[in-house]
């Protein structure tokens, strides 16, 4: 309930059982017993919560983050046909006569014209990025990590202040493929951006607490923009996510009040968010109220057919989309997908 009152509360959880690890986060008084599958847990959570009852807001088990679904498995490859558009045949064989992959040309170049629409719709033709040269803004890659080696991305990746919270190797390399997806996208639009890779996902696993962590640390970096595409589902009437919503919500303000802008992901679920909200279910951490919520357009400025809606969405962005005719006869026109790097 008071934050002043964090440090008190870890002493009497140690007075109880001196053995539990603890983890805190001062800053909005969250803490996080682990008990490590002990056969006795239920016993020790109750004896805890009934000694601290007059000191506690909320209680409840932090959950995994979903991991992000595979762009590329997710596609069935028995039925789909590429469209191999005017050009592309050419294109491709001459990067693959280029002699060295340091001369790899930027998504932004004529070579991924046909694919890179999104940079042109974003940024205006790229009347914007000529008025960002001097534009050295940080933005905190709350993700799966990077590929810190991409050509396409060493200059824009920033080591100084980055966190793994995976494991305790300080490994940003990204196993899973997002966080590098998602630094593609930036780089591309903000080229002069220093993107700093905050790691909470790794290949098999990512926990909320680390997101919150995430969240409290990039904001005391004086990070920029806070960029988290992820996401999990929550529901009000559940004590267990109870704490959890409460939890991002004070991180996110917290971002705020040091002057961060944080920024989520609405779902990739085609999901009504406004009726989960009625059902009392949420989508966490877009569609807070106090963050900036981006679902995805296609290329005809049309929702993404899997992307999440509802009144909670601050804005659209392209993401591209499988095409309009995918569904009914699973034909995939690429020209409808984004371009991004990958590892």
């Amino acid at each position: 309930k008071d934050e002043n009152d964090t440090n008190r509360v870890i002493n009497l959880i140690k007075e109880l059982y001196s053995d539990l690890e603890i983890d805190v986060i001062h800053q909005i008084g969250v803490i996080t017993v682990n008990f490590d599958n002990e056969l006795d847990s239920d016993e020790k959570i109750e004896d805890i919560s009934n000694n601290l009852k007059s000191f506690i807001e909320s209680e409840g088990e932090m959950p995994n983050l979903i991991l992000p679904k595979h762009p590329i498995n997710s596609i069935p490859n028995s039925i789909v046909t590429l469209s191999v558009l005017q050009g592309s045949h050419e294109t491709m064989q001459t990067l693959s006569q280029k002699s060295s992959i340091l001369d790899y040309p930027k998504l932004t170049s004529p070579y991924f014209s046909h694919f890179n629409w999104y940079l042109k719709d974003v940024i205006g033709n790229y009347e914007t990025e000529s008025k960002q040269n001097d534009d050295n803004s940080t933005i905190a890659l709350i993700d799966s990590g990077v590929d810190m080696n991409h050509p396409l991305l060493k200059s824009n990746i920033g080591l100084e202040l980055a966190k793994d919270y995976t494991s305790d190797s300080l490994n940003f390399n990204d196993t899973l493929g997002h966080g590098t997806q998602v630094a593609g996208i930036i780089a591309s639009i903000a080229p002069n951006s220093k993107i700093i890779p905050y790691k909470v996902l790794g290949e098999t696993n990512g926990k909320s607490i680390w997101v919150i962590q995430s969240i409290i640390d990039a904001a005391e970096d004086n990070i920029d923009v806070i960029n988290l595409s992820l996401g999990t589902y929550l529901s009000k009437s559940n004590k267990e996510s109870k704490v959890l919503i409460k939890s991002y919500e004070k991180a996110i303000k917290y971002a705020k009040k040091l002057g961060s802008v944080v920024i989520a992901s609405a779902g990739n679920d085609s999901s009504n968010l406004d009726e989960l909200k009625e059902r009392n279910e949420f989508h966490l951490p877009g569609g807070s109220h106090h963050l900036i919520t981006v679902s995805s357009n296609s290329k005809r400025n049309t929702l993404s057919s899997y992307s999440n809606y509802g009144k909670e969405i601050d804005f659209s962005a392209p993401g591209g989309d499988l095409g309009a005719d995918y569904e009914s006869s699973g034909f995939l026109d690429i020209s409808e997908m984004i371009i991004t790097t990958y590892p």
